[in-house]
């Protein structure tokens, strides 16, 4: 198993671990529902399993996390960079960390479809 798999699990592994904080003390982000943070952390988990053992159906729902993610944590990385003057790495992290994942995830298939 390539060691990138390894790094991009332990990495889904912090954002699971920071939704699990958030179900626990909901007062990180008032807003935030626990229904989001559990879904999360379900979601995560899978994941994290899907990164250690890869199939290439998943990329196009990777594709689509990818958009999702960015949308999502790219208007709040955008408004808090205008409106607050800040950099929110709670919204930068996932949205490097998916990117890497859909290119090493569609690497990885696309190389071993070669091989076979």
């Amino acid at each position: 198993m390539p060691r990138v798999f390894i790094f991009l699990s332990c990495m889904v592994a912090i954002s699971t671990a920071y939704h699990l904080y958030g179900l626990i003390v909901p007062s990180i982000q008032e807003a935030y529902p626990w229904q989001r943070h559990l879904f999360w952390i379900v979601f995560n988990s899978i994941g994290i399993y899907f990164l250690l053992n890869r199939r290439w159906y998943l990329i196009p729902i990777i594709a689509a996390l990818v958009m999702q993610q960015w949308h999502g944590h790219g208007g709040a990385l955008i408004y808090a960079w205008i409106e607050e003057n800040r950099i929110s790495f709670t919204d930068l992290f996932p949205m490097i960390n998916i990117l890497l994942i859909f290119l090493a995830y569609t690497y990885d298939i696309y190389k071993s479809k070669l091989e076979i």
